[in-house]
């Protein structure tokens, strides 16, 4: 079933690579602009899923992203759908802020493989909590901060094997041919990748701000307002 918004994917076509120059790992962070910051394309499919707001809230406004080379990749939300988009990083030159987390070997077009994969990973509709920019940024890294590499050969499957990241597999039900030698990249050390995405989880609590429900309710209402709810 097609996702209602479409990927932005800015990139220039090309081959994948997972054992390109190794880059490092950026988690970025800046602040929403507007009169409601980043809450109005993620309100309308009940941004708390239907059960209470709780006391709280991480501050939509505060946007965050991965950043490898030139290059962010990003959670986006418009009418509380969600979907990827990437873009030049210069772009919002002096806005982000950012933290170094880890490094990779993908090349640009193997990242945006792994963030179409984890964005597809998603439920679709916007979630304030469990399904937002932050979840997105911690699945991508997940996939691209992978140092282990094999080689192995497939066996028929309806679905794609679940023995580590292939790019070129963004579809969620895909035929995998029996026999084809692939090479995946997988977690080598999980102590330490796991410490990795702690970290980046911890930048991403500390630098953004919560909001009461009593707050979160006044955003939402000017949101829609500026939807024209």
């Amino acid at each position: 079933m097609p996702r209602h918004n479409a990927n932005i994917d800015r990139v220039p076509s090309g081959g994948f690579n997972i054992n390109d120059n190794e880059r490092k790992v950026y988690i970025v962070h800046r602040t929403l602009g507007g009169a409601v910051g980043g809450w109005a394309g993620k309100v309308g499919r009940g941004l708390f899923g239907g059960f209470v707001i709780p006391n709280s809230v991480p501050d939509l406004a505060h946007h965050w992203a991965v950043k490898v080379g030139g290059w962010y990749h990003q959670l986006q939300a418009n009418d509380g759908w969600n979907f990827y988009e990437n873009d030049v990083y210069d772009q919002f030159k002096g806005a982000w802020d950012e933290y170094e987390v880890g490094s990779t070997n993908y090349n640009d077009v193997a990242i945006v493989s792994a963030a179409i994969q984890a964005i597809n990973e998603m439920p679709e509709s916007y979630h304030a909590i469990n399904c937002n920019c932050q979840t997105f940024v911690l699945r991508t890294l997940d996939k691209i901060c992978r140092s282990g590499r094999k080689k192995v050969r497939t066996s028929y499957s309806p679905f794609n094997p679940q023995i580590g990241f292939i790019p070129g597999q963004e579809q969620e039900e895909t035929e995998v041919e029996a026999g084809k030698e692939v090479e995946v990249a997988y977690i080598a050390d999980g102590a330490a990748h796991f410490a990795q995405l702690e970290k980046a989880q911890d930048i991403m609590e500390e630098n953004t701000p919560t909001l009461t429900a009593e707050e979160v309710e006044q955003k939402i209402k000017e949101a829609e307002a500026q939807n024209g709810s």
